[in-house]
C-alpha cells in the first residue's frame, strides 16, 4: 500500500494503513461507539454533497481533472482522474478511498481519508477515528481539514511524471499497490510476490483542471 492513507490531523501526519485480502480490499474495522456525550451526525450522504460542494471551488488546483463516473440521488459517489488509470475516488457514507482497480477487481485501497462523523452535545463535530480527535464547528470544515486538503496534497505529490503505479498479487488472491519513483519501486516486496506491472502513474503529461 501506498504512504497516504487514514487522515489524522490531529496527530500533525499520515498514518499507514494495509488493507488488502483476496479481493484487494478488508472489511472495514468495527466503529468504535460514541461516548454518551456523542451522536452521529451527518446524515446520508453528507460527505459526497460537501465533497462536490468543495471540488467545485477548488478544481483548478488539481493537477488532473476529477470526472464523477458513479450518482446516487444525483450526487458523485465515485471519480476517476483524467489521464491517470486503474486509480478511482470513492465517496460514500464517511468513506473517503482512492481504489486501484485492475480488470475488474479491487486490487488495493492506495489512499483513505475517512470521517466516522460525531456530534458532541455542545454542537461540534469531530472524527471519531481519530487517535486525538479534532472539534471543529461545522461539517463543511471538518470535511474540508481533514479530508479534502490533505487529498489534494496526495494527488499533486503522486501525479507526476516521475512517479510509477506498481500492482503486485501473491498467493491466495492478496494484493496491494504503491505509487513511488522508480527506483523505490524495484525495492517494493523483493522475493515475496511478482508485480503485476509497473507504468508511469500519469498516461499523460497533466494539465490544469478547467
Amino acid at each position: 500500500m501506498d504512504d497516504a492513507v487514514r487522515g489524522v490531523p490531529a496527530r500533525g501526519s499520515l498514518a499507514v494503513s494495509r488493507r488488502s485480502t483476496t479481493d484487494g480490499v478488508s472489511p472495514r474495522p468495527a466503529k468504535r461507539s460514541a461516548s454518551r456525550s456523542t451522536r452521529e451526525a451527518g446524515g446520508r450522504g453528507w460527505l459526497e454533497r460537501e465533497f462536490a460542494r468543495w471540488l467545485k471551488v477548488h478544481a483548478g488546483r488539481f493537477p488532473v481533472r476529477l470526472v464523477p463516473t458513479r450518482e446516487e440521488e444525483g450526487i458523485p459517489t465515485a471519480y476517476r482522474f483524467r489521464g491517470v488509470p486503474y486509480l478511482e475516488l470513492h465517496v460514500h457514507h464517511g468513506n473517503f478511498e482512492v481504489w486501484v482497480l485492475y480488470r475488474g477487481k479491487s486490487m488495493d485501497i492506495i489512499m483513505e481519508l475517512d470521517i466516522w462523523l460525531r456530534r458532541s452535545r455542545h454542537g461540534n463535530y469531530h472524527c471519531a477515528s481519530c487517535i486525538v480527535p479534532k472539534d471543529y464547528p461545522t461539517k463543511t470544515l471538518i470535511a474540508a481539514e481533514h479530508s479534502f486538503e490533505p487529498f489534494l496534497a496526495w494527488c499533486t505529490e503522486k501525479f507526476r511524471d516521475d512517479q510509477f503505479l506498481s500492482i503486485y498479487e501473491a498467493s491466495k488472491g492478496f494484493s496491494w499497490a504503491n505509487i513511488r519513483p522508480m527506483d523505490k519501486v524495484e525495492a517494493d516486496a523483493p522475493g515475496v510476490a511478482p508485480n503485476i506491472f509497473v507504468k508511469p502513474v500519469l498516461r499523460r503529461r497533466p494539465s490544469k483542471a478547467r
